[in-house]
């Protein structure tokens, strides 16, 4: 399993890190997000123009699985 919080040769990007409301992810459509222990919290698509709603995590760190990739961010 790759973990990046950026492009590394050409893949998708996460943005931004920390973050408070919404993230990003350029070059992907599906993702699943994961607390730190494994659990699924939740999937969807993405696209550079909406993104992904966090506003309901808690502050902390978790992990966003997609395109064969695990991200790792901060929700503040």
């Amino acid at each position: 399993m790759k973990k990046t919080t950026g492009n590394v040769d050409g893949s998708a990007r996460l943005y931004p890190n920390p973050a408070t409301n919404k993230i990003f992810l350029t070059n992907t459509q599906g993702a699943y997000t994961y607390n730190l222990i494994g659990i699924k919290l939740a999937e969807g698509n993405f696209s550079e123009n909406n993104g992904a709603d966090i506003s309901k995590l808690a502050a902390g760190m978790y992990l966003l699985k997609a395109a064969g990739n695990t991200y790792k961010f901060t929700k503040q």
